[in-house]
């Protein structure tokens, strides 16, 4: 049984709470201290961490494709779950995550830039951010993206439509994920900050949805994701520019990055495209109506 419409998540009241003096007290007395801290006594090692060699993204986001299939068919003449209370859970649990590790990164971040200055934060040419734990929160945010599946199982179970944007993204983006842990590109930190913040807001949607809320800034947060992918993709202007143009020796393989904007275009083209398909006919059909 659902829950009832009176029960309905307030729209921003955890987002409220955080940015809230309340909040902020908490956040620092409880969660600051341990967010680089903690993250420090593991050290992330290149095909020795779990899940870190080259063939693991491979075998588990092909095994993803795989799963989606045989649940699809599994499915098939049963009945859909609700799945509320895992819904709650699974996107309470990824929006403060996801808060968590935007804000683990920032931190470290800052520590780069006071050791290398700007330089640091685009080129890195003497690998300022490799002496901090960014690489460890690079692969805490790599993990995630595994985790993530369980949206679209979510989905299946509640037999509703996996489109193609959906399952491609949660597809490649695991494996680009690895990438980057693999090569560190000085400016990747914008495409993982950017990806984790916009996914606060995308899993506290969901989380408000599950409580049966109705949200008014749908739209927005695609416009939100859109400008995502633009800014991650012009992001790399000054790595490319460093190194093709400078001749300077920054810290990951330009190619890499260029695959990766690559990818990022394509998801830039599939969500403008979900975006007129979703929103532009609404905005003619109610102008009709008028």
């Amino acid at each position: 049984m659902g829950l009832e419409k009176k029960y309905t998540l307030p729209t921003f009241s955890f987002l409220a709470y955080m940015l809230s003096q309340s909040g902020k007290d908490q956040f620092n007395q409880h969660i600051s201290p341990h967010l680089s801290k903690n993250v420090l006594d593991f050290k992330y090692i290149h095909g020795v961490s779990p899940l870190s060699e080259w063939y693991m993204p491979i075998i588990i986001c092909f095994s993803y494709l795989a799963s989606i299939r045989l649940l699809q068919t599994y499915m098939q003449g049963r009945k859909s779950f609700t799945l509320t209370w895992l819904r709650i859970v699974h996107n309470a649990f990824l929006c403060f995550g996801s808060f968590v590790m935007v804000l683990g990164m920032a931190t470290e971040l800052v520590k780069a830039y006071q050791m290398g200055g700007n330089d640091a934060l685009y080129c890195d040419e003497q690998g300022a951010q490799l002496k901090t734990a960014l690489p460890t929160w690079y692969y805490i945010f790599y993990l995630s993206k595994f985790y993530e599946f369980i949206d679209t199982y979510i989905l299946i179970l509640r037999k509703k439509p996996v489109s193609f944007l959906h399952s491609f993204h949660h597809f490649i983006t695991a494996y680009v994920c690895w990438l980057s842990l693999y090569n560190h590109i000085a400016i990747g930190w914008v495409t993982i900050m950017l990806n984790g913040t916009v996914h606060v807001f995308m899993y506290y949607y969901y989380l408000a949805v599950s409580f049966n809320s109705d949200l008014w800034w749908k739209k927005y947060l695609t416009t939100m994701q859109i400008t995502q992918f633009a800014v991650d993709v012009l992001a790399g202007i000054p790595f490319f520019y460093a190194i093709f143009a400078e001749k300077r020796q920054c810290t990951g393989n330009p190619y890499i990055l260029l695959f990766t904007d690559a990818v990022l275009i394509s998801f830039l083209i599939l969500f403008v495209n979900f975006y007129r398909h979703a929103y532009k006919k609404s905005d003619k059909n109610s102008v009709k109506s008028e």
